[in-house]
């Protein structure tokens, strides 16, 4: 990475921010849980290996997915602290959201079912994911994606892989 590489991805994170609290409006995007709008934005600039590589210095693969998936379900829980682990178990989160979403045909109107949605903050994961009856049964279903394709996504944080999705706000 060079300088001008981390600044690109700087601007096309802090861009999503900006187009999602345009499109959605501020009151809503206020009540989005945070992981999911740094994890959207760290999937969409391309969150690459240096952030990656940083948090999980020294530590074995096995250690690496215990630890996105304990971060995962406790962001799931609502919880974020802002650390950089926090942003990488956000990106897996988004990264098995986009998957759930894109195989469920839901990914190309996700942000106009949010828009569209009244208050997004109570039962969010039921109103982004509408693949099961209860927030709790969509919660297992992204942590089961999660761990049956955490290998896929650590390709995907070596650059071996591309999403090839295209972000689709209005319907």
């Amino acid at each position: 990475r060079n300088n001008d590489d981390a600044i690109s991805r700087i601007i096309a994170h802090e861009m999503v921010h900006v187009v999602m609290n345009d499109y959605l409006g501020h009151d809503k995007t206020s009540a989005i849980p945070e992981w999911f709008k740094e994890g959207m934005s760290e999937l969409i600039h391309g969150a690459g290996q240096g952030r990656f590589d940083s948090v999980f210095l020294g530590k074995s693969n096995s250690d690496k997915k215990d630890e996105i998936i304990r971060l995962s379900e406790w962001l799931l829980d609502g919880n974020f602290d802002g650390t950089s682990e926090d942003y990488v178990a956000s990106f897996m989160l988004a990264w098995s959201i986009y998957r759930l979403a894109k195989r469920n045909n839901l990914w190309n109107n996700l942000f106009y079912r949010l828009r569209e949605t009244s208050n997004i903050s109570l039962n969010f994961l039921s109103k982004l994911l509408p693949i099961a009856s209860t927030p709790n049964e969509v919660k297992g279903l992204i942590m089961k994606e999660l761990r049956e394709n955490i290998l896929r996504i650590e390709d995907f944080q070596k650059g071996n892989e591309s999403l090839g999705f295209k972000l689709k706000f209005i319907k």
